[in-house]
Parts: C-alpha cells; structure tokens; sequence
C-alpha cells in the first residue's frame, strides 16, 4: 500500500524528505553520471587498489539496503537502481 510509504505521503503532499534523492529513478527515465560528461577519449587515472575499495563499497552497500528495508513504512530501492554496476 503505497499510503503506507513516508516518502510517498510527504510528495504526494508536495513535501520533500530526507532521502528523498534515493528514490530520483521512480521520477525520472534516465539520469547522467560524472563518465555522461567525459569524452570517449578521456582517461582516466586510478590508483592501485581501487577495485578492492569497490568491492567493500558494495558489501556495505547491500549491508544499509538491507538493514533499510527492516522499515516497513520507508521501504527502499534496491541497490541496482541507484548505483552503477560496471
């Protein structure tokens, strides 16, 4: 029941709300990231490491989507809808 939903009272309202940024894919089709502004050509310098700190990034990640989602009445997008993958 979408009434059930903070979020979903305070726009339909016409309120906004903290995390309100996290829900942006049920209102818009597409969004750009910081590579939508970068030429093909660009290149990109990354430092030794980096990889490991994704995939620690991710863990926590499904950790908070998890741990949000025990909220029944601010239920949450899954993680594959906010964060690039690749």
């Amino acid at each position: 029941d979408p009434q059930s939903q903070v979020v979903y009272r305070e726009v339909s309202e016409g309120r906004t709300c903290p995390g309100l940024e996290f829900y942006f894919p049920l209102f818009f089709d597409s969004s750009a990231t910081l590579f939508s502004y970068l030429p093909d050509s660009a290149m990109l310098i990354t430092y030794r490491g980096i990889l490991d700190g994704v995939r620690t990034y991710r863990a926590e990640i499904q950790d908070r989507y998890a741990n949000a989602n025990l909220d029944s009445t601010r239920r949450v997008l899954a993680p594959e809808f906010l964060y690039m993958d690749n």
